[in-house]
């Protein structure tokens, strides 16, 4: 593993383990309640989820199928219907970090600076994973606040 690819590797996989850390301190009645659109645990599986997207964008393949029916697009609206346990979460949390680790070892920099579309721009593959990184960032903190609101403790 190349130096650019620890960077993008630490970046991503701690985002994940401080999203556990919030998964596992959401109580059930925020974890099933709205905040804006959508249901707390949809924010949190379009976060998991989300490596299937950006990772899809570069052509890797192989990564975890996400559970039966989850809309990973947050610009739709979330059916309660489709309501996914902590214990789904963690899952596929784990299954998702476990592929990413063995995804980044295999990186070495001259891969990331290999040239990339992104949304019509021009970017590279270590372009993407910063996005990737970014875009886990942003929903970590959006749980995280959504739990400390509710008298809970967040993981930042």
């Amino acid at each position: 593993m190349g130096e650019l690819a620890n960077i993008f590797r630490s970046a991503a996989l701690n985002n994940l383990e401080l999203l556990k850390k919030d998964i596992e301190n959401c109580s059930d009645d925020v974890w099933e309640k709205k905040f804006g659109t959508d249901y707390y645990w949809h924010h949190v599986m379009h976060a998991i989820g989300s490596a299937n997207f950006f990772l899809g964008l570069l052509g890797v393949q192989g990564l975890p199928t996400p559970p039966e029916g989850l809309q990973l697009n947050l610009y739709q609206e979330a059916d309660a219907a489709f309501l996914h346990s902590r214990e789904t979460a963690l899952t596929y949390l784990a299954e998702t970090t476990a592929f990413l680790e063995g995804y980044f070892e295999k990186l070495d920099d001259k891969l990331l600076l290999t040239p990339a579309d992104f949304f019509g721009q021009k970017t590279t593959y270590g372009g993407i994973l910063a996005f990737y990184a970014a875009h886990l960032a942003y929903h970590l903190g959006a749980c995280d606040i959504v739990l400390r609101e509710n008298g809970l403790q967040g993981a930042l």
